[in-house]
């Protein structure tokens, strides 16, 4: 895809929680000539964000309000890679607590969140964004992003894989439980790519991002393991339903959009 004007209008983007998928996409935007800046939660996180070239912040949101924070804030983009890790309380928490101080510094960046299919019930089976939802953590901490900016991005995510995520070892040395449901997976590469068109275009609103690729799990995983002649897993199948299959239409259709990376 090609980005010549991404960059026309905006110097500097945040990305809070700058991991795995968050330095990919800083070096991306990096290469695009953009200001990146990326908050970890411990200062032995900042040299390998130096090296890419971003430059690094100690955000704890459980610690806001503090000054030193807005100069990470005052960016036109602030994308949000957080994840719960367990904790759904703290979790929903700390959106609560970056939306009060948003509002008390008066900072408007334009506000992308990656969320998670995991806010669809694995009974739906098929899963637009017009489906139900849990009112889990994740639905919490999109109410409460949308609540203040309205025109916010929010991008629910199906499993991330990619170089250092590779699915061969989400099962290892386990049985495969639910083998009869379908993958929903998602390269990293096409997340990115997906990110740089909601900046561009200026996004509003939920989209699913996932490959339309939907083996079974057992199918898949076992598959992957025979090319490494690696020993099969057990597989267990779940007879009660079928395991939900997430639709990325929406994205695709308004953006003409194509998953170019294979799962």
């Amino acid at each position: 895809m090609t980005n010549s004007n991404l960059n026309t209008q905006i110097n500097s983007i945040s990305i809070l929680g700058c991991g795995w998928l968050g330095k990919k996409l800083g070096l991306q935007l990096l290469k695009e000539n953009f200001n990146v800046l990326g908050s970890t939660k411990d200062v032995k996180n900042f040299s390998p964000l130096e090296t890419l070239g971003i430059k690094p912040f100690k955000i704890d949101l459980t610690k806001i309000p503090n000054k030193d924070y807005s100069e990470f804030f005052s960016t036109s983009h602030l994308i949000v890679s957080i994840s719960p890790k367990g904790n759904t309380e703290k979790f929903v928490m700390a959106f609560q607590k970056l939306v009060d101080f948003l509002v008390l510094e008066k900072l408007t960046p334009k506000i992308i969140l990656l969320s998670s299919i995991g806010i669809y019930d694995d009974e739906m089976e098929h899963c637009s964004e017009i489906s139900s939802t849990k009112k889990n953590h994740l639905y919490q901490a999109e109410q409460l992003i949308l609540n203040f900016q309205p025109n916010a991005c929010i991008f629910r995510l199906a499993g991330l894989i990619g170089e250092g995520r590779e699915p061969i070892n989400f099962f290892r040395g386990k049985e495969i439980s639910n083998s009869n449901w379908p993958v929903n997976l998602v390269n990293s590469a096409d997340v990115i790519s997906a990110l740089q068109i909601a900046i561009q275009k200026n996004a509003q609103g939920i989209y699913n991002i996932c490959a339309s690729f939907h083996p079974f799990k057992g199918e898949f995983y076992n598959g992957l393991r025979e090319k490494k002649l690696l020993h099969k897993l057990i597989e267990t199948e779940n007879k009660s339903h079928k395991g939900k299959t997430i639709s990325s239409k929406k994205f695709e259709t308004e953006f003409d959009f194509e998953f170019a990376k294979t799962i």
